[in-house]
């Protein structure tokens, strides 16, 4: 038996803690073996739990049956949702999404006019928003100024690590973003109304349209999906009837 971890067996415990460290939720994940290895050379999912670090540590001078107690009861199937924080110091000066690069381009895609992607640069720190719809428009996944809160529902897997964060939902769509070096890149595929949207190392493939291998500096807006003029608000439960709606004929 190898002490390397199966990746089968990670995702596992990721899903059962709903992608979080079953004491607090913290994304950023390490693999305990409540039967430690010393004595008993397994990787059995049934003795193992997803924590963070700082748990890890504590976790593993406390007696087996709070572990397997947390095991049972983890802290993000309680709130529902996982948060936490992208923050980066690297100096990152382009975006690369889709083959595409973005230069001094503060809006990278939008549509009916609200940011997909967007970043912002503030005291020299580089600040990433991200809004990712569910097919009804809600957020399944939603980063403002590099804060992060993922909705758990519908995820298949999720992977987080410093600067670096891939999502995977049951229904295929995924987005992975990395900002661990100067040039930022985003890679995905999400449901945007009734268009297929795919970011990936060929092209950015708008339902059939492609455009790849260009450079966009010192634009506005990169690209925008969606009638100009009409702005999309996304639902929220503070609207009566919470449910999107579209905005026609608004000024620019």
């Amino acid at each position: 038996m190898s002490r390397n971890i199966p990746v089968p067996v990670k995702r596992q415990l990721r899903q059962e803690s709903f992608f979080g460290c079953a004491a607090c939720g913290s994304p950023i994940l390490e693999y305990h073996h409540i039967i430690p290895w010393a004595e008993d050379n397994h990787n059995d999912p049934e003795h193992m739990i997803a924590l963070c670090p700082t748990h890890h540590r504590e976790l593993g001078k406390m007696p087996r049956s709070k572990s397997y107690a947390l095991k049972q009861n983890p802290h993000n199937q309680v709130h529902g949702f996982i948060k936490g924080c992208l923050g980066t110091e690297a100096h990152i000066d382009r975006f690369v999404v889709g083959s595409n690069t973005y230069i001094n381009t503060p809006v990278i895609f939008s549509y009916f006019e609200q940011p997909i992607i967007s970043y912002r640069i503030e005291d020299g720190q580089f600040l990433l928003s991200i809004y990712l719809p569910d097919r009804e428009l809600w957020p399944s996944l939603r980063i403002v100024d590099n804060e992060m809160l993922v909705n758990r529902g519908h995820l298949w897997d999720f992977e987080f690590r410093t600067n670096y964060l891939k999502v995977h939902r049951e229904d295929e769509t995924f987005f992975e973003i990395d900002i661990r070096n100067d040039t930022a890149r985003v890679a995905g595929t999400m449901l945007l109304g009734d268009v297929v949207v795919k970011f990936d190392d060929r092209s950015t493939n708008l339902d059939g349209g492609r455009i790849r291998d260009s450079i966009f500096e010192s634009c506005g807006t990169g690209i925008s999906l969606g009638d100009r003029g009409t702005k999309v608000h996304w639902p929220t439960y503070a609207m009566l009837i919470p449910q999107p709606y579209f905005e026609r004929n608004i000024r620019r």
